[in-house]
């Protein structure tokens, strides 16, 4: 397979965007390990949803049998994307609380 200028750019683009995401850290990270680790596997289902997308829309071209797929992949890389976006917005939640005492 041959990649075009813009495929590579658009490739290149993504996998920044994806190593500028992970090296965000949230501050409850250094408070519990375990939400550290949910939040990777969290970024690494982010990636693989990417990587499956990317590649499965590859693969339609050349198969007519995986083109319903496409549609699939798409449903679970926004679904993936949007507890992504919730799991942060419960770390921002809980550090709210942890402000209030609620937690120690």
């Amino acid at each position: 397979m041959k990649l075009t200028k813009q495929k590579l750019k658009q490739i290149i683009k993504e996998e920044l965007e994806l190593v500028m995401d992970r090296d965000k850290e949230h501050a409850m990270y250094s408070s519990d390990d375990e939400l550290r680790g949910l939040g990777t596997n969290i970024t690494d289902l982010l990636e693989l949803t990417g990587r499956v997308r990317s590649h499965l829309g590859e693969m339609q071209g050349r198969y007519g049998e995986l083109a319903h797929m496409g549609t699939y992949a798409t449903q679970t890389q926004e679904a993936v994307q949007t507890l992504s976006d919730k799991y942060k917005l419960a770390l921002d939640e809980l550090s709210r609380s942890i402000g209030k005492g609620w937690y120690e």
